[in-house]
């Protein structure tokens, strides 16, 4: 080989390896996603969490949580402002999920079992729907 094109091979490795550093880097520095659910409390029977999804896609989320759970869906009604989703466990408890919308991109989730609440059961129930939020 010529000693002109051996020197023009060089920068040419130099440019692509810099070009690849900078594709590993600029994934890197990419904007991470929020978190999906920005708050989570249980008081007075409730559990309660925002999440940072609309309201329409919350609401499949929770009906595909309560189907993943085995509870059956005995009614779900909703618009793009509220949603509510019914249903009933198998000792007959009932289980009722209340949507709210805060903005287009995010929703109050509100879960109640039964007459007094269950926290346990409740938080099992959420982390069903978090799982159906990320499908």
């Amino acid at each position: 080989m010529t000693t002109w094109f051996k020197d023009m091979r060089r920068p040419a490795r130099l440019i692509s390896a810099i070009m690849a550093a900078g594709l590993v880097l600029s994934a890197c520095a990419a904007p991470q996603p929020r978190p999906q659910v920005v708050e989570e409390s249980y008081s007075v029977g409730y559990l309660r969490a925002t999440v940072n999804r609309p309201i329409s896609m919350t609401q499949e989320a929770v009906e595909k949580g309560y189907l993943a759970l085995g509870i059956a869906v005995r009614e779900e009604r909703g618009d793009q402002l509220t949603g509510i989703v019914e249903g009933q466990l198998a000792d007959q408890r009932s289980v009722t999920t209340d949507l709210r919308s805060i903005d287009p991109n995010r929703t109050g989730i509100s879960i109640r079992i039964g007459a007094l609440g269950d926290k346990a059961l409740s938080a099992r129930i959420l982390q069903s729907i978090k799982k159906n939020l990320n499908r």
